[in-house]
Formats: C-alpha cells, sequence, structure tokens
C-alpha cells in the first residue's frame, strides 16, 4: 500500500481532524503550505491540540481562548508544559517538528467537543506507534485555511535589572549528606560567593557561520561586529552565544564583511533555549574568560596566565607563567566562584628547534628517532590559538608544503592556512608536520587527526631529563610551591584586580551579578585517630601528623611477619664492602620487625651488564630450591637494567624481587632506617602484613579501579583493579585488563569483578554481602557512563551465583581538583589543615552526596584534599560511616607508613601499573596476578624424586587452556608441530593393548624389545612406561601445568628402575640408581596466566644405572680402576 510510512500516516490524521468528522468535532487550524512544519513531530503536535480532554484534568485542559502570544522556540511554550513525543498529555512543538519560522497555532472557537470513540483515553506508554494504529484508515481532506501568526518584540537595549521574566518551577533542592562525627575546626576555602537578582532567566542561541571561519578569534570579531542586531550585553564562547533579552525570531541572520577578505560574510544566530541564571554555569565561565580577557590574562589549557609577571630561570632557559584557574557553578550554598593560583612552565624553544638540535647532533646517525623521543607525549602550546596539544606522532613523510581539503572542499597548503587564517609566515617549508590524536567525540569511535607546524609550536613543561635535574626542579619549585598564605594572597590579590577595573565590574552588573570580597569561612570536622594494629595484637593510635614508622621500628613489630631463611644478594665486585654492611645491619634490625633473617647466599658479579644479573638470577634459581626473594644491588639507577630484573624475576620465574640503589644504602647514619625500610618491604612481598586494622563492617570487600593511558604506546590503555580478601585490609586480589585506544571505561570490568568474587569465596568461604567499589580517575563528565556502563557490568558479575545479590556502593575518588581547604590559626594565618579533615557541606555539589577529605601529612607546599562523590550507595550507610571508612582505607598502604592521598586499594593500582610500564613488550600481555607462586592442589604430591603427575586433578586449568589453544590456534601450531604424530601415537599405544588415553588414563608400559646381546642379564632390571604428565616441576622449582588438550598433547617416553636404591644384581659396593634427564614440553603457569603458553625444561626418569661407591675385591683387575678413591 503506498504512502505507508509513519509521516505519511500521521499526515493523513492530522488532515482527517482539519476536515472534521461531520459530528461537530474541533477542526485544527493550519498555516500556510510555504511555512508550516515538515517534521512528524509537529503534526503529531497540531493534531494533539485538538484531542478532546478528561472531565477534570485541570492542569492540561485547554480552553478554546488560549492563545500563543510569541513564536515557539525549543525548550519553550507559554502555556503548555514541556513534554515528550511519548508522553501524550500535553505537547509541545519540538525537535525536528520545527524546521522552519512556525507561526502561532490560534484554534477556533467551537462547540463544546463529542468525545471521539475511536479515542482511548491518553496515558503514559500511547506513543504515536497507538496513535498510527487507529487512524490507518483514509480521510476526507479539506482545504487549509491560512493564520497570520502574532508576534511579540522585545526592547533588546534593556538591562537584566528591569527586565521582568515569566516564573520557572522551583528547582530541585540540593542533595544534603553531612556527617556529625569529630572535632569541629574553622576552615577557609578558595571559593566567593557570586550574587545574582532573584528568579532571573537567560537565552541561548547558537552561531554559525556562511562561509565558515574556523578562528576562534576571528568568530569573536564577526559576532562583536553584530552588536547593532544582539545588543550591547552578550557572551560568546565561539559557538554559543547568551543574551539577557530573547530576540524576535527563532533564527536571525547577520549580513557583514569580513573583516580580512572583504567579502560578503553572514552571520546565522538561531534560538535554542531559556533557563535559570544561576544554573548556566557554561554562561558564568563564558562571562569570566571574558574578564579574563580584560585583565589582559593569557589563555592556555584553561587556565590564565600574567605574562607580564613571568619569572624567568635563564641558567635552564626556563620562564614560569603565574596565573589563574577559576570556575563557577551552583553548589550546595548556591553560586560560587572557585579560583586557585596557577603556574605554567614555559622553555625558550620550540618543537622545531628540538628536531633541528637532533639532527645538528648526529646528521648521519638516527636522529630522526631521538627527535621522536623527545617529542612524542610531550605538550606545545600554539600560541597562535593559545591551545595546548599532546605529540602523538611525527609525519616525516608530509611538510608544510602538503595540501589538505578544508571544511569547504578546498584543497590549501599549511603555508596558505596559516596565512588566511592567523596571518603567519612560516620561515621553514620543509619542517615535518606534528601529529595530535584527539579522542573520539561521546558517542562516538572517531577520533579527530591534527596536524601542528613545529615552528608555531612552543615546548611547555619539563622532560624527563629536566625532571632527574635536582638543582632545576628545586628552582622551579621555588616558584610554583605555594603556602596557603601565598595562595591567599594571590586568591585576594585576583579579587582586587576585578573590583578596580570598570570594565570587569560592568561585565558583572549588566548580568546582574555582584561578586563578594572575601573567601569563604566555613566549619569543617577533624576525624578521631585510627587505631592501627601491630604484631603481638599491639594497639597503635595514629598521632596528628598521621606518620608511625617510628612506632613500627622501634618496639612495634610486624602484624604477620614472614621470617627471611632462604634468600640471597646478588652484587658487583666493587660494592663488596657497602653490600657487607647492609647484610650485618638486616641481620640485626630484622627480629626487631619480627623477622627472623638467615645468612644470605651472596653472589658477587664481576661486572655490570645487565646480562651478568639475568644469568645470576637464573643461576641461583636453579641452585638454591626453595628461595624466598632475590635481593639485587645496582651500582647506578638505569631503567633498562631494573626492568630487565623485574621481567625475569615477575614474568618469567614467578620469583619476589627487591631492587636496591647502591646510594640508598651508601650512608652510614642513615642505614639502619633504610634496612628497616627494605625489610618491611620485603615482608610484603613475601606475603607478610606490617599492620592492620578492626573494621566493624562484616562480609565487606573493598575494592579499587582506575584505567592508565600510556601516550608513548599510541594511548593503549590498562585497567587495574584490587580487591581485599580480609577483614583487616592487609591482603588484596589484583587483576588487569587491557584496552583499545582511550577507552576509559572498561568492559573487562565484569571478568575483574567474578574473579576477585572467586578468590574472596576461595580464601573466606562466603562470598561478600557488601562491596564498597572505589573508581579513581573519572572526571565530572564521565560519571553518567559511570553508572550505566561499570556499575551495569559489575552487578551482573553478581549473576555468576544463583540468588546472589550484594549490596553495591560505589564512590568516585577525584584528585586531579582545585579545591584548596585551609586551616585558620587564629593569628589570621592559614596553615594545612590536619590528616582527617572533612568538609561535607557549601562548597560541595549540588546534585551529588559528595564530601572532601584530607588524607595526608603536608609540610611542603599546599595540601590538596581528595573528592569523593557517592553516586550509588545500596549499603546505605550513615555518612559518618562511610567518610571514616574512607579515610581508614587511606591508612593501609604498605609501601608508606603514614597516610596517603587516596585509598589503599587505589593507590595499590599504581604499584601495578607501574609494573605494566616497565615491561616493555610484555606491556602488551598483562599484569601478573597476586597469587602464590607454588600450587599446593595439585593431585599428587611432586617432590624432588617425583617430579611429575599423571593425573588432571581438580586443579588442572582446562578451561584456561583451551580458551588460549583457541585464541592462538595457528601459533600452536607452529610451537608444537603436526598433529599427527600424535594421533599415530595414539593409534600405536592403543594397539599395544595400553590403556586407552581417551577415557583419562593416560600412562602405558611399552614392550619394546631389547637389544639382541649374545649372553647375561641385565644388573637393574627397568621398566618403560610411556606418560602424558599434566603437572610437572620444572627445573627452575616451579610446579606448572603441561600442555594435555587435545590434539595438542604431549607425551614422554622413560625408562624406570623396578628395584630402586636396592642391589638386585650390582656387585658389592654398588646399587641400582635411578637416572633423569631432561625433556622440553610446553607448559602453562596457573600462577602467571599472562605469560600464555611457554617452552620449558622438565627431569624425567631417563634410565636405571648401576653406581659403585667403593672399589669391590672381586671386580677390580688393576691398580687404576678406582684411582680416585685411593
Amino acid at each position: 500500500m503506498a504512502n505507508r510510512g509513519r509521516g505519511s500516516l500521521i499526515e493523513r490524521m492530522a488532515q482527517m481532524t482539519v476536515n472534521g468528522n461531520g459530528n461537530g468535532d474541533t477542526a485544527l487550524p493550519s498555516t500556510d503550505a510555504s511555512l508550516r512544519p515538515k517534521g512528524r513531530g509537529q503534526i503529531l503536535a497540531q493534531f494533539m491540540a485538538t484531542i478532546p480532554r478528561e472531565k477534570g484534568d485541570a492542569q492540561i485542559s485547554r480552553t478554546s481562548e488560549t492563545q500563543i502570544s510569541s513564536p515557539i522556540g525549543r525548550g519553550e511554550t507559554a502555556t503548555m508544559r514541556p513534554m515528550g513525543r511519548g508522553e501524550l498529555g500535553a505537547i509541545r512543538p519540538i525537535g525536528r517538528g520545527i524546521t522552519t519560522p512556525a507561526p502561532a497555532l490560534i484554534p477556533a472557537p467551537t462547540p463544546t467537543p463529542t468525545p471521539t470513540p475511536a479515542l482511548a483515553p491518553f496515558a503514559r506508554g500511547f506513543g504515536r506507534a497507538n496513535l498510527l494504529k487507529q487512524f490507518d484508515t483514509p480521510s476526507p481532506v479539506s482545504s487549509v485555511v491560512p493564520v497570520v501568526p502574532v508576534v511579540q518584540s522585545e526592547n533588546i537595549s534593556s538591562t537584566m535589572s528591569d527586565h521582568s521574566f515569566a516564573s520557572d518551577p522551583t528547582p530541585a533542592e540540593p542533595v544534603i549528606k553531612r556527617g556529625t562525627k569529630g572535632k569541629p575546626v574553622p576552615i577557609s576555602t578558595n571559593y566567593v560567593r557570586l550574587k545574582c537578582v532573584k528568579d532571573a532567566f537567560i537565552y541561548e542561541y547558537h552561531v554559525t557561520f556562511i562561509p565558515q571561519v574556523d578562528s576562534k578569534k576571528l568568530r569573536m570579531r564577526l559576532v562583536h561586529e553584530s552588536k547593532h542586531v544582539i545588543g550591547p550585553t552578550f557572551q560568546f564562547d565561539g559557538a554559543k552565544l547568551y543574551l539577557p533579552l530573547r530576540m524576535e525570531k527563532i533564527m536571525t541572520t547577520v549580513d557583514i564583511i569580513h573583516p580580512y577578505e572583504k567579502t560578503p560574510q553572514q552571520v546565522n544566530i538561531k534560538y535554542v533555549t531559556k533557563q535559570n541564571l544561576t544554573s548556566c554555569n557554561h554562561l558564568f565561565n563564558v562571562l569570566f574568560k571574558r574578564i579574563m580577557n580584560i585583565l589582559a590574562l593569557k589563555l592556555m589549557a584553561r587556565k590564565y596566565y600574567d605574562p607580564k609577571e613571568a619569572k624567568k630561570i635563564p641558567q635552564y632557559k626556563l620562564q614560569i607563567w603565574p596565573g589563574y584557574v577559576t570556575s563557577v557553578a551552583e553548589y550546595e550554598g548556591g553560586l560560587l566562584l572557585m579560583c586557585d593560583a596557577a603556574h605554567k612552565v614555559l622553555r625558550d624553544s620550540t618543537a622545531h628547534e628540538v628536531i633541528k638540535d637532533c639532527h645538528d647532533r648526529d646528521p648521519r646517525g638516527d636522529w630522526m628517532k631521538e627527535a621522536a623521543k623527545q617529542l612524542i607525549g610531550s605538550v606545545v602550546l600554539t600560541r597562535y590559538n593559545n591551545r595546548t596539544y599532546r605529540i602523538d606522532d611525527i609525519d616525516w613523510g608530509r611538510d608544510v608544503k602538503a595540501k589538505f581539503t578544508n571544511h569547504m572542499g578546498q584543497e590549501l597548503t599549511f603555508l596558505a592556512y596559516y596565512k588566511k587564517q592567523y596571518q603567519i609566515e612560516i620561515e621553514d617549508d620543509e619542517q615535518p608536520l606534528l601529529i595530535h590524536q584527539e579522542k573520539p567525540a561521546r558517542g562516538t569511535t572517531e577520533s579527530k587527526r591534527i596536524s601542528l607546524v613545529p615552528e608555531l609550536a612552543h615546548m611547555t613543561g619539563v622532560s624527563d631529563k629536566m625532571i632527574s635535574d635536582f638543582q632545576l626542579m628545586k628552582s622551579v619549585s621555588a616558584h610554583t610551591r605555594l603556602t596557603p598564605n601565598q595562595r591567599q594572597f594571590a586568591f585576594k590579590r585576583f579579587l582586587e584586580n576585578v573590583h578596580k577595573t570598570a570594565e570587569a565590574t560592568k561585565q558583572l552588573s549588566d548580568w546582574g551579578l555582584e561578586l563578594e570580597t572575601n573567601m569563604l569561612q566555613l566549619q569543617g570536622r577533624v576525624l578521631e585517630p585510627t587505631k592501627l594494629i601491630f604484631g603481638n595484637g599491639k594497639i597503635h593510635v595514629v598521632d596528628e601528623r598521621a606518620d608511625w614508622n617510628n612506632a613500627l621500628c622501634r618496639g612495634g613489630k610486624a602484624f604477620v611477619a614472614i621470617d627471611l631463611k632462604n634468600w640471597g644478594i646478588i652484587f658487583c665486585n666493587n660494592d663488596s664492602v657497602k653490600t657487607g654492611n647492609f647484610k650485618e645491619k638486616a641481620l640485626r634490625v630484622g627480629p626487631a620487625l619480627g623477622m627472623e633473617v638467615a645468612e644470605p647466599i651472596m653472589i658477587k658479579l664481576k661486572d655490570q651488564r645487565n646480562e651478568t644479573f639475568v644469568n645470576a638470577i637464573d643461576n641461583l634459581v636453579r641452585e638454591r630450591q626453595g628461595l624466598q626473594i632475590i635481593v639485587t644491588i645496582c651500582p647506578t639507577a638505569r631503567d633498562d637494567r631494573y626492568s630487565a630484573i623485574k621481567k625475569r624475576c615477575y614474568l618469567e620465574l614467578g620469583m619476589a624481587s627487591q631492587v636496591i640503589n647502591l646510594r640508598t644504602i651508601s650512608r652510614d647514619d642513615k642505614l639502619q632506617s633504610v634496612t628497616q625500610k627494605i625489610l618491611l618491604q620485603m615482608n610484603c612481598k613475601l606475603g607478610g602484613e606490617l599492620w592492620g586494622v578492626n573494621c566493624p563492617i562484616k562480609n565487606l570487600m573493598i575494592v579499587g579501579m582506575d584505567v592508565y593511558h600510556d601516550a608513548s604506546r599510541r594511548g593503549q590503555s590498562v585497567l587495574g583493579f584490587v580487591s581485599s580478601l580480609n577483614p583487616s585490609f592487609t591482603k588484596w586480589f589484583s587483576k588487569t585488563v587491557f584496552q583499545s585506544t582511550h577507552q576509559e571505561l572498561g568492559d573487562g570490568l565484569r571478568t575483574c569483578m567474578m574473579a576477585a568474587l572467586k578468590k574472596f569465596f576461595d580464601v573466606n568461604r562466603i562470598l561478600p554481602e557488601k562491596i564498597v567499589v572505589y573508581r579513581d580517575g573519572v572526571s565530572d563528565g564521565q560519571l553518567r557512563f559511570v553508572v550505566d556502563h561499570e556499575i551495569l557490568q559489575i552487578e551482573n558479575s553478581f549473576k555468576m551465583t544463583e540468588n546472589y545479590k550484594p549490596k553495591l556502593s560505589v564512590v568516585i575518588v577525584q584528585k586531579r581538583i582545585n579545591t584548596r581547604i585551609f586551616a585558620n590559626t587564629g593569628r589570621g594565618e592559614l596553615a594545612n589543615p590536619m590528616p582527617g579533615t572533612i568538609l561535607d557541606h557549601t562548597v560541595t555539589r549540588f546534585q551529588y552526596y559528595d564530601f572532601f577529605l584530607v588524607s595526608q601529612h603536608v609540610t611542603q607546599g599546599t595540601v590538596t584534599p581528595t573528592h569523593y562523590i557517592v553516586i550509588k550507595d545500596e549499603n546505605d550507610f550513615p555518612v559518618d560511616i562511610m567518610q571514616k571508612l574512607t579515610y581508614i582505607l587511606t591508612h593501609m598502604y604498605f609501601n608508606w607508613p603514614g597516610t596517603v592521598r587516596v585509598p589503599a586499594p587505589c593507590q595499590n593500582i599504581y604499584f601495578v601499573f607501574e609494573f605494566c610500564l616497565i615491561n616493555g613488550d610484555e606491556f602488551n600481555a598483562c599484569g601478573r596476578q597476586s597469587r602464590s607462586r607454588h600450587l599446593t592442589d595439585v593431585p599428587c604430591g611432586i617432590t624432588n624424586d617425583v617430579t611429575f603427575c599423571a593425573t588432571a586433578g581438580a586443579q588442572y586449568p582446562w578451561q584456561a587452556l583451551i580458551q588460549f589453544v583457541t585464541d592462538n590456534r595457528s601459533l600452536m601450531k607452529r610451537m608444537y608441530g603436526e598433529t599427527r604424530q600424535s594421533v599415530v601415537l595414539r593409534r600405536e599405544m592403543g594397539s599395544k593393548g595400553g590403556r586407552s588415553l581417551d577415557d583419562k588414563k593416560n600412562k602405558t608400559v611399552v614392550d619394546i624389545p631389547d637389544l639382541p646381546v649374545d649372553e647375561g642379564i641385565n644388573a637393574c632390571p627397568s621398566r618403560t612406561e610411556v606418560v602424558s604428565p599434566y603437572w610437572a616441576n620444572s627445573t627452575r622449582g616451579d610446579i606448572v601445568a603441561i600442555l594435555n588438550v587435545y590434539p595438542f598433547e604431549q607425551f614422554v617416553y622413560f625408562e624406570k628402575c623396578e628395584h630402586d636404591s636396592s642391589r638386585t644384581f650390582c656387585p658389592d659396593g654398588c646399587r641400582c640408581e635411578q637416572q633423569h634427564g631432561l625433556q622440553r614440553l610446553l607448559a602453562f603457569d596457573p600462577t602467571n596466566e599472562c605469560r600464555g603458553i611457554f617452552s620449558e625444561w622438565f627431569r624425567f626418569p631417563m634410565c636405571c644405572v648401576c653406581r659403585c661407591y667403593f672399589p669391590p675385591a672381586t671386580t677390580a683387575t688393576s691398580n687404576d680402576t678406582f684411582e680416585k678413591y685411593d
């Protein structure tokens, strides 16, 4: 049937209603065809204007005299409440229905309508699909009667103060979650109140340009030249335009002349919406950008700097620009302006100069690689638009003479583009292009590639080489590390500059705003000190500095101490004295920490090569069974050596490792303190626990998670996941999942949570009833995605067990914030607040349950609090409990005997990320799991004599092996070879009458005839077997699973003594002994799954020999037969 689309049906439905049904029903007035909107949303809206209402529906009823007196724009109606098309109680023109300026609809007076029998009552769920079913019949078409619109014009020259605004619904109340526990303290913050006119509104417009204009500066100028149309009071950010009053038309076009090209330029201004003034954060931030420009401050990366006050450090070719970072928003305490001091470190060089220096130093060498090493990952500033970019790549194949196609379809060279848009002449026309890859826009996967000219890209920040220069960093921190009093001075100076600048104050007053003169004074709370548990149940109350190093090392013992009985130290020949001092000190201070330290194995190296260290580690592991940890003392700090050692120990050997820089143990006056800290670290790596806490919440699991993006590896990211395993928060499980480029919200979260729940159950034999997740690294713009995506994955993981539904709380952890909290000393000066200071009101978010916590003690500069946002709380913890739990967790990071800035699971993730980074190519595999190196649940006892297990048992990793083989079948074929050999051997074993492998009996005796001999007997009887092992002990001392998943099966042919250790037919002084040989097999380590399938050496019985230990008289025929025993 023709014209069966939804738009066609709605069109006929509206026409039928316009014509009437002959029973006196109301007809819908129409408009002129040339002006009528074409969208089906508008047609449906016109139809709904005639639907009769139920009696008593006072809220949505309209009489025939109802009239719309002005054009209706998106997001506004005069008398109709806003609703979507799915809710049909009252309809407004919105969305695709508004495609052209629509005249007002004036319903004609009609008699009392008779309800149409065909219409069902309108309620929630009656969308347009239901309407189409009711009106899917042809109707007669009547003529369209044009109606003249009624338009009210507004005086655009009036100001906010003398304009009367229509009333809007009362805004939602703020979320108020305040605790009561703790000692009240007076504090100051870097916020100031911003007063505004009550019940004021603003109008938002969207501005486009024909032809399109790329330069933001030029767009600003074109809009400024349109003041005769939009009025003198406006704010424009390059795309959005804000006005205090609404313009007469929905779409306004301004024709002006391009200031540079002298060609016609069109500025299109389209009405968007009307907003309450206090809720329009974007307007306020645009307004203060304008004020910053009035104060002659320069914008760089969302912060404003004062180049006139630049501090130069000539010896390092650096300059530091002081500045401010500001933001305005509606908080729990009302409309507030946040302002904090900021600094920008600039180098007196461009990316072009960096490339040129690399070329000049080594013109015939690999200078391109060196330039890429210095530039990729760094941030540059382009001063023509005051924007910063991170360099992701260098395009050596193109230069500034290369052409590109702009948005108008024109081909331009970079030389011509910068000349036209920014009036910049580029000098070097052979320089390559820098590449910046923008993040994909929200809801899309495509990223934008931006090419930059090195000559115009100014280097910012400090390089890695600069960071390693202590004197340089000391000079920089002298200008950038501000005390609370210095930050207060900068804050007051900013307020004074605004108030004494007439143009800045006028900008505020034109919008009905007034800025107060003093920073906000509030009352915070200091939580009670935390009680820690040391060894032997000793309780320690943390002091006001939140530092318990002395208490732990002098009189206290580790909560769970692991004796150091079997360990080794590898060092260079020239470092023997300092290494010996460290060893003696470790033997002496260990017992004070609760650790019994035995004499270590000392391995002295002849040189400092990385290979020498790695080989020494291999030899030590091979020769010393049951080794606990290896200590390597390196003469210098080198990343390549550190990475090589950690790779070998953790990824390949599963061995705990402690790397010490020789400089760390060189000072005799600090050797005892340093040795104590090193032993505490070693205790943790061996599974010990340094201190604990008593958490009254039963069956609670704490989770920390974060995502790390690695710019040097083209944006590859890794999701880190850490979860608690015991009530004292001393044991943790960790897992990592690697993701695609800049995939912030990881899809592997469900897998991580399921693994954590399984591990929790294995340890506690019960699943957690309460789970608290601390999600680190989430910005405000990603909060909704966390709720919609990550929390959904977590909840899906709970379905692994039937009827399992724990209570879940999710807390966002934000570190990169500009909020500052200062303690009032009472003498007119400010200081850093004490650890445990809480602020949970006034400056907290209007719509969130959140709080600020200062957890660490800072002696230099100003402390930055951590912002916690509780976006889900099924546990319904009291506010004091949630705040206290968060504060307690900042005590549980074992690498520092004090509080840290974030909860321990989040801090532990940073260690996981660091481990991934040091592993070079292994970064693409996965992080090492927090599991034991040795397996204890294999189905048979594996010892030095019994080196393998011929049954799989319950712990054999069938699923992991099958998954790996499935995912890497081509790789397995290359490693394993042809599977035909396995099939042939299976058949031969079956034909010999041996046990079938199909019924999982994987061992058989093979009857292989002896070689022909003249006479005699075998002194040591033996049997020959073919075995398919499932577990084996490698030559490194690790019990691993042997790959035996069909068709990738492995068989070992060996000979075993029948009467081992007995004399049998051996002469006196001799006995039969089993000899072993090495077999190389493909294996899988369940404790380190990221290694995948690897090749390893194993010991199997090889033959049975008659070994003699002293010369028997009956067999010695000469004096030299057993010469070595003489």
